[in-house]
């Protein structure tokens, strides 16, 4: 009996499955392990770069955070005692003079 008829494959028009067996396990039908691909020196260097810049990017947008958060806070607290000030000012009574005030006012 075929091997075709064996595995069911003749409904699909595959009568001899020698050539399809040594491509899909290689040579001498033990499956081979795909040969390491080794990287080119440009392509390490072009990796080093871009992961260089990715860097600098997250490093560069932590320190712009941080520095608009120090600045929003000085902003508000500055803010803040400008809008206490003016609020102050037309509510503050004049001083009042005392008498002997006066007196040293109308003598000059």
């Amino acid at each position: 009996m075929p091997a075709c008829r064996l595995l069911r494959c003749c409904k699909w028009g595959i009568y001899n499955l020698v050539p399809i067996l040594i491509v899909m396990c290689g040579v001498g039908g033990v499956p081979q392990k795909s040969p390491k691909k080794s990287r080119s020196f440009a392509t390490g260097i072009f990796l080093l770069v871009v992961g260089a810049v990715c860097l600098g990017l997250a490093v560069t947008a932590v320190y712009s955070f941080v520095t608009l958060s120090r600045l929003r806070v000085d902003y508000l607290s500055n803010r803040c005692h400008e809008i206490a000030v003016a609020v102050d000012a037309p509510c503050a009574r004049p001083r009042r003079i005392s008498f002997e005030d006066k007196l040293m006012l109308m003598r000059s």
